[in-house]
């Protein structure tokens, strides 16, 4: 990934450009690449294909709980 898409050393002022940077990287990498899976069509068409088998975004996930504990 690093040589992917870091290549040259990417420099911007905020995140938001940086995001917007690597997304636009991202789709052209898939718009041009095989899957891995399946020779014979590009990243893209494949993710297109299955676009409607995926689950909605339904918002931030907090994956992370602290709870202070002592033994």
């Amino acid at each position: 990934m690093r040589e992917r898409f870091f290549t040259p050393r990417l420099c911007f002022n905020t995140h938001e450009k940086l995001n917007a940077c690597l997304h636009d990287k991202c789709i052209a990498y898939a718009k041009t690449h095989c899957h891995v899976e399946q020779p014979e069509p590009t990243i893209s068409n494949v993710f297109e294909d299955s676009r409607g088998k995926l689950v909605e975004y339904r918002g931030s996930f907090d994956g992370f709980h602290r709870m202070p504990v002592s033994i």
